[in-house]
Protein backbone atom coordinates (compact mmCIF):
# COMPACT_ATOMS: atom_id res chain seq x y z
CA UNK A 1 0.00 0.00 0.00
CA UNK A 2 2.72 2.43 0.74
CA UNK A 3 4.52 2.16 -2.44
CA UNK A 4 1.44 2.46 -4.25
CA UNK A 5 0.35 5.70 -2.61
CA UNK A 6 4.41 6.66 -2.89
CA UNK A 7 3.79 6.49 -7.00
CA UNK A 8 0.48 7.67 -7.21
CA UNK A 9 1.99 10.82 -5.32
CA UNK A 10 4.64 11.08 -7.60
CA UNK A 11 2.60 10.80 -10.71
CA UNK A 12 0.88 13.94 -9.22
CA UNK A 13 3.61 15.98 -7.94
CA UNK A 14 6.84 17.13 -9.63
CA UNK A 15 8.23 18.31 -5.86
CA UNK A 16 11.71 16.99 -5.38
CA UNK A 17 10.82 16.37 -1.76
CA UNK A 18 9.74 13.46 -2.35
CA UNK A 19 13.07 11.99 -3.70
CA UNK A 20 14.70 10.48 -0.49
CA UNK A 21 11.03 8.12 -0.45
CA UNK A 22 12.65 7.15 -4.09
CA UNK A 23 15.73 4.68 -4.31
CA UNK A 24 17.29 6.33 -7.88
CA UNK A 25 19.77 9.84 -6.75
CA UNK A 26 19.67 11.05 -10.28
CA UNK A 27 19.89 14.66 -11.35
CA UNK A 28 16.25 17.00 -11.16
CA UNK A 29 16.04 16.65 -14.69
CA UNK A 30 15.48 12.77 -14.26
CA UNK A 31 12.97 12.81 -11.45
CA UNK A 32 10.47 10.40 -13.42
CA UNK A 33 13.06 8.06 -13.73
CA UNK A 34 12.71 6.97 -10.02
CA UNK A 35 11.16 4.29 -8.42
CA UNK A 36 9.17 3.68 -4.86
CA UNK A 37 10.91 1.42 -2.44
CA UNK A 38 8.58 2.06 0.25
CA UNK A 39 10.30 1.69 3.51
CA UNK A 40 12.68 -0.91 2.33
CA UNK A 41 16.30 -0.65 1.36
CA UNK A 42 15.75 -0.51 -2.32
CA UNK A 43 13.00 -1.30 -4.94
CA UNK A 44 14.00 -4.85 -5.32
CA UNK A 45 13.31 -5.95 -1.23
CA UNK A 46 10.08 -3.91 -1.88
CA UNK A 47 9.09 -5.97 -5.06
CA UNK A 48 10.30 -9.14 -3.81
CA UNK A 49 8.32 -8.35 -0.57
CA UNK A 50 5.31 -7.85 -2.65
CA UNK A 51 5.61 -11.03 -4.67
CA UNK A 52 5.13 -13.01 -1.28
CA UNK A 53 1.80 -11.00 -1.27
CA UNK A 54 0.62 -12.15 -4.69
CA UNK A 55 1.36 -15.62 -3.50
CA UNK A 56 -0.21 -15.66 -0.41
CA UNK A 57 -3.58 -14.25 -2.44
CA UNK A 58 -3.19 -16.65 -5.49
CA UNK A 59 -3.23 -19.47 -2.73
CA UNK A 60 -5.87 -18.40 -0.84
CA UNK A 61 -8.26 -18.00 -3.73
CA UNK A 62 -7.05 -21.61 -5.10
CA UNK A 63 -7.20 -23.32 -1.60
CA UNK A 64 -9.44 -21.53 0.62
CA UNK A 65 -13.02 -19.72 1.30
CA UNK A 66 -11.04 -16.48 2.17
CA UNK A 67 -11.81 -14.78 -1.38
CA UNK A 68 -12.86 -11.26 -0.56
CA UNK A 69 -9.97 -10.41 1.49
CA UNK A 70 -7.36 -12.44 -0.11
CA UNK A 71 -8.25 -10.69 -3.43
CA UNK A 72 -8.11 -7.02 -2.14
CA UNK A 73 -4.68 -8.24 -0.84
CA UNK A 74 -3.63 -9.61 -4.06
CA UNK A 75 -4.48 -6.31 -6.18
CA UNK A 76 -2.69 -4.13 -3.79
CA UNK A 77 0.33 -6.59 -3.50
CA UNK A 78 0.37 -6.84 -7.50
CA UNK A 79 0.61 -3.19 -7.60
CA UNK A 80 3.42 -3.05 -5.19
CA UNK A 81 5.64 -5.74 -7.63
CA UNK A 82 4.70 -3.35 -10.42
CA UNK A 83 5.53 0.13 -8.94
CA UNK A 84 9.24 -1.29 -8.11
CA UNK A 85 9.93 -1.71 -11.11
CA UNK A 86 11.88 -4.72 -10.24
CA UNK A 87 12.71 -7.15 -12.99
CA UNK A 88 13.90 -10.21 -10.59
CA UNK A 89 10.68 -9.47 -8.74
CA UNK A 90 8.64 -10.34 -11.90
CA UNK A 91 11.03 -13.15 -12.26
CA UNK A 92 10.17 -14.40 -9.15
CA UNK A 93 6.68 -14.43 -8.94
CA UNK A 94 6.23 -16.09 -12.09
CA UNK A 95 8.17 -18.99 -10.37
CA UNK A 96 6.16 -18.64 -7.49
CA UNK A 97 2.95 -18.67 -9.61
CA UNK A 98 4.27 -21.98 -11.18
CA UNK A 99 5.19 -23.53 -8.03
CA UNK A 100 1.46 -22.75 -7.17
CA UNK A 101 0.48 -24.56 -10.10
CA UNK A 102 1.89 -27.74 -9.09
CA UNK A 103 -0.15 -27.92 -6.54
CA UNK A 104 -3.35 -26.80 -7.64
CA UNK A 105 -2.43 -29.69 -10.37
CA UNK A 106 -2.05 -32.09 -8.04
CA UNK A 107 -5.27 -30.69 -5.95
CA UNK A 108 -7.16 -31.10 -9.10
CA UNK A 109 -8.01 -27.08 -8.81
CA UNK A 110 -5.99 -26.40 -12.35
CA UNK A 111 -9.10 -24.90 -14.33
CA UNK A 112 -9.72 -22.26 -11.37
CA UNK A 113 -5.62 -21.97 -11.17
CA UNK A 114 -5.68 -21.04 -15.05
CA UNK A 115 -8.17 -18.78 -14.26
CA UNK A 116 -6.33 -16.56 -11.88
CA UNK A 117 -2.95 -17.19 -13.79
CA UNK A 118 -4.38 -15.58 -16.42
CA UNK A 119 -5.65 -12.45 -14.38
CA UNK A 120 -2.82 -11.91 -13.07
CA UNK A 121 -1.11 -11.86 -16.78
CA UNK A 122 -3.70 -9.89 -18.24
CA UNK A 123 -3.40 -7.06 -15.42
CA UNK A 124 0.53 -7.32 -15.60
CA UNK A 125 0.81 -7.02 -19.22
CA UNK A 126 -1.93 -3.82 -19.11
CA UNK A 127 -0.97 -1.94 -16.41
CA UNK A 128 3.35 -2.06 -16.48
CA UNK A 129 3.81 -0.86 -20.29
CA UNK A 130 1.64 2.58 -18.80
CA UNK A 131 3.71 2.49 -15.58
CA UNK A 132 6.76 2.03 -17.34
CA UNK A 133 6.10 5.28 -19.64
CA UNK A 134 5.28 7.29 -16.26
CA UNK A 135 8.23 6.70 -14.63
CA UNK A 136 10.61 6.48 -17.42
CA UNK A 137 11.66 2.95 -16.64
CA UNK A 138 11.64 1.95 -20.34
CA UNK A 139 15.34 1.19 -20.72
CA UNK A 140 15.06 -1.05 -17.78
CA UNK A 141 12.76 -3.52 -19.78
CA UNK A 142 13.93 -3.67 -23.44
CA UNK A 143 16.87 -5.86 -23.34
CA UNK A 144 20.07 -5.86 -21.09
CA UNK A 145 20.94 -2.81 -19.70
CA UNK A 146 24.70 -1.08 -19.46
CA UNK A 147 23.66 -1.68 -15.27
CA UNK A 148 23.55 -5.15 -16.07
CA UNK A 149 26.68 -5.55 -18.45
CA UNK A 150 28.97 -3.36 -16.62
CA UNK A 151 28.29 -3.64 -13.41
CA UNK A 152 26.07 -6.97 -12.47
CA UNK A 153 28.26 -9.07 -14.82
CA UNK A 154 31.64 -7.89 -14.44
CA UNK A 155 30.82 -8.28 -10.83
CA UNK A 156 30.54 -11.77 -11.08
CA UNK A 157 33.04 -12.29 -13.07
CA UNK A 158 35.43 -10.61 -10.30
CA UNK A 159 34.24 -12.72 -8.16
CA UNK A 160 34.88 -15.89 -9.86
CA UNK A 161 38.70 -14.73 -10.17
CA UNK A 162 38.62 -14.08 -6.25
CA UNK A 163 37.62 -17.57 -5.92
CA UNK A 164 40.31 -19.09 -8.39
CA UNK A 165 42.44 -17.44 -5.93
CA UNK A 166 41.49 -18.51 -2.71
CA UNK A 167 38.76 -21.27 -3.03
CA UNK A 168 38.53 -21.79 1.06
CA UNK A 169 36.58 -18.40 0.96
CA UNK A 170 38.09 -15.03 2.00
CA UNK A 171 35.54 -14.05 4.95
CA UNK A 172 31.38 -13.45 5.43
CA UNK A 173 31.13 -9.93 4.17
CA UNK A 174 33.87 -9.37 2.43
CA UNK A 175 32.73 -9.94 -1.07
CA UNK A 176 32.52 -6.15 -2.02
CA UNK A 177 36.48 -5.43 -0.72
CA UNK A 178 37.17 -8.67 -2.29
CA UNK A 179 36.72 -7.46 -5.57
CA UNK A 180 38.27 -4.50 -5.99
CA UNK A 181 41.61 -5.98 -7.31
CA UNK A 182 39.40 -6.87 -10.55
CA UNK A 183 36.86 -4.62 -10.09
CA UNK A 184 35.39 -1.67 -7.97
CA UNK A 185 33.78 -2.07 -4.51
CA UNK A 186 30.23 -3.95 -6.03
CA UNK A 187 27.57 -6.02 -4.48
CA UNK A 188 27.36 -9.42 -5.59
CA UNK A 189 24.23 -9.32 -6.91
CA UNK A 190 24.02 -13.43 -7.04
CA UNK A 191 23.45 -15.39 -3.18
CA UNK A 192 25.07 -18.41 -4.41
CA UNK A 193 27.95 -16.64 -5.69
CA UNK A 194 28.38 -14.31 -2.93
CA UNK A 195 28.52 -17.20 -0.36
CA UNK A 196 30.99 -19.18 -2.82
CA UNK A 197 33.06 -15.91 -2.71
CA UNK A 198 32.99 -15.44 1.26
CA UNK A 199 32.45 -18.78 2.28
CA UNK A 200 34.36 -20.99 -0.12
CA UNK A 201 33.31 -24.07 -1.96
CA UNK A 202 32.19 -25.55 2.02
CA UNK A 203 30.35 -22.89 2.44
CA UNK A 204 28.48 -23.20 -0.59
CA UNK A 205 27.43 -26.63 0.30
CA UNK A 206 25.85 -25.99 3.46
CA UNK A 207 23.81 -23.78 2.23
CA UNK A 208 22.56 -25.02 -0.79
CA UNK A 209 22.27 -28.90 1.61
CA UNK A 210 20.11 -26.27 4.04
CA UNK A 211 17.68 -25.04 1.32
CA UNK A 212 17.41 -28.21 0.12
CA UNK A 213 16.27 -29.41 3.42
CA UNK A 214 14.16 -26.32 3.63
CA UNK A 215 12.20 -26.75 0.05
CA UNK A 216 12.16 -30.67 1.33
CA UNK A 217 10.02 -29.58 4.08
CA UNK A 218 7.90 -27.48 1.88
CA UNK A 219 7.03 -30.24 -0.49
CA UNK A 220 6.34 -32.48 2.33
CA UNK A 221 3.75 -30.35 3.82
CA UNK A 222 1.82 -30.55 0.66
CA UNK A 223 2.17 -34.25 0.60
CA UNK A 224 0.85 -34.14 4.37
CA UNK A 225 -1.78 -32.07 3.29
CA UNK A 226 -3.28 -33.88 0.78
CA UNK A 227 -3.90 -37.19 3.42
CA UNK A 228 -5.76 -34.62 5.96
CA UNK A 229 -9.71 -34.30 5.51
CA UNK A 230 -9.34 -30.35 5.41
CA UNK A 231 -7.84 -29.54 2.27
CA UNK A 232 -7.91 -25.87 3.08
CA UNK A 233 -4.15 -26.53 4.36
CA UNK A 234 -3.00 -26.59 1.21
CA UNK A 235 -3.63 -22.63 0.70
CA UNK A 236 -0.69 -22.13 3.48
CA UNK A 237 1.13 -25.09 2.05
CA UNK A 238 0.98 -23.51 -1.29
CA UNK A 239 1.56 -20.21 -0.28
CA UNK A 240 5.07 -21.40 1.35
CA UNK A 241 6.43 -23.39 -1.78
CA UNK A 242 5.87 -20.72 -3.67
CA UNK A 243 7.39 -17.70 -1.65
CA UNK A 244 10.54 -20.06 -0.95
CA UNK A 245 10.54 -21.04 -5.04
CA UNK A 246 10.11 -16.90 -5.70
CA UNK A 247 12.99 -16.33 -3.54
CA UNK A 248 15.63 -18.81 -4.58
CA UNK A 249 15.11 -17.85 -8.20
CA UNK A 250 15.67 -14.43 -7.48
CA UNK A 251 18.78 -15.43 -5.59
CA UNK A 252 20.68 -15.77 -8.94
CA UNK A 253 19.89 -12.17 -9.81
CA UNK A 254 20.32 -10.44 -6.46
CA UNK A 255 21.47 -10.96 -2.72
CA UNK A 256 19.01 -12.05 -0.55
CA UNK A 257 20.64 -13.10 2.63
CA UNK A 258 20.04 -9.58 4.00
CA UNK A 259 16.13 -10.12 3.48
CA UNK A 260 14.27 -10.62 6.67
CA UNK A 261 10.90 -12.11 4.70
CA UNK A 262 13.79 -15.25 3.68
CA UNK A 263 14.03 -15.80 7.07
CA UNK A 264 10.86 -15.66 8.46
CA UNK A 265 9.42 -17.57 5.35
CA UNK A 266 11.68 -20.63 6.40
CA UNK A 267 10.96 -20.76 9.98
CA UNK A 268 6.81 -20.67 9.27
CA UNK A 269 7.84 -23.43 6.39
CA UNK A 270 9.74 -25.66 9.01
CA UNK A 271 6.39 -24.51 12.07
CA UNK A 272 3.63 -25.43 9.38
CA UNK A 273 5.28 -28.69 8.69
CA UNK A 274 5.45 -29.82 12.27
CA UNK A 275 1.94 -28.63 12.51
CA UNK A 276 0.38 -30.91 8.98
CA UNK A 277 2.68 -34.01 10.84
CA UNK A 278 0.34 -33.63 13.49
CA UNK A 279 -2.63 -33.21 11.81
CA UNK A 280 -1.37 -36.30 9.67
CA UNK A 281 -1.26 -38.27 12.62
CA UNK A 282 -4.32 -37.04 14.17
CA UNK A 283 -6.23 -38.16 11.29
CA UNK A 284 -4.76 -41.57 10.64
CA UNK A 285 -6.21 -42.28 14.14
Amino acid sequence: MVVIFLAIIFILTTSNRLAPLYYAELPKEFFKAERPKGFFKDPNVAGAFSVLGVLYAESQLLFSRKRKLALASGILSLGGVLFSFSRGALIGMIAGLIAVGVVALVARRTFRFIALLSLVGLTTMLALPVAIEAFGQSSRFQGLTEYDVRGRFAAWQAGLQVFAEAPWGIGPGAFEKGIVSYFEEYSAHNTFLRVLVENGLVGLLFLVLGLATVFRSAVSSIILTCRVADRSWLADSAWLAGSLTAVLVESWFIDTLHWRHLWVIIGLIFAHHRIMKIAASSSNL
